[in-house]
């Protein structure tokens, strides 16, 4: 993964929440209250959640044998440590309204900074911004495929517009061996679930030149694709029972 320095690191935490905060400004109170659905969070909740995270790693992480620093927010724990808080559950929280959540939100982000000012310009130093920043972006991620699932049309101020594949057909690989994983040795920032690298061989297969639209997905589910056992392997039908 790229190695982002400490003034790369304040533009693209700046850059992530004004991401995060696009995909939720135009979303009218109604909006805000989502039905429960197993693969989505209630955006205030998520929101709230992505500056916890911040601020627990960045200005309350205090080492793994040491409670963390209190938070500036009240509860804060109790709302949105991920870990402890069980998705469904999620709905019926006591949360701050979106105003507070926002003030929260900026409080942390400028204390953030300030930290960063501050913090050693090295991998180990600037672990947790980084783990911060790309965090923010998973739910990013998350908060735009929770827009699409419930049909909510695309933010007045797009953050991101991404060039459309047309190309169709299939390349076909050769396979072989690659290491998948981060190596031991590698400078810059790792997830855990990237430790550590190892070999893994791939068989020869084809893969698609673009991904498959909704629209397509939705014929072949239409068509009976997963009860037709010739367009799928062995490991798809073990898979498909």
């Amino acid at each position: 993964m790229r190695r982002l320095d400490k003034r790369q690191l304040r533009t693209a935490l700046l850059d992530a929440r004004e991401y995060t905060n696009a995909l939720l400004a135009d979303l009218d109170e109604d909006r805000w209250q989502v039905p429960y659905l197993p693969i989505i969070n209630p955006p205030l909740w998520e929101l709230g959640h992505v500056g916890w995270f911040q601020e627990h790693w960045c200005l309350r992480w205090r080492g793994p044998d040491r409670e963390p620093a209190p938070s500036r927010l009240a509860s804060a724990d109790r709302w949105y440590d991920s870990s402890k808080v069980a998705h469904a559950t999620r709905w019926a929280l006591d949360l701050p309204d979106r105003a507070a959540t926002a003030r929260y939100l900026r409080d942390v982000l400028d204390a953030t900074l300030d930290r960063l000012e501050r913090a050693e310009d090295s991998d180990a130093g600037l672990y947790f911004f980084r783990l911060a920043l790309y965090h923010e972006d998973m739910h990013g991620e998350a908060l735009a495929y929770t827009r699409h699932t419930l049909g909510y049309p695309p933010p007045r101020e797009p953050p991101l517009v991404l060039p459309v594949v047309t190309d169709g057909g299939d390349v076909a690989l050769t396979g072989g061996e690659f290491e998948m994983g981060a190596p031991r040795n590698g400078a810059g920032f790792v997830f855990d679930n990237e430790k550590w690298s190892h070999p893994v061989r791939l068989p020869r297969f084809a893969i698609a030149r673009r991904p498959v639209t909704n629209r397509e997905y939705l014929a072949f589910v239409e068509d009976g694709g997963y009860e037709k056992p010739a367009l799928w392997d062995d490991a798809g039908r073990a898979w498909l029972a």
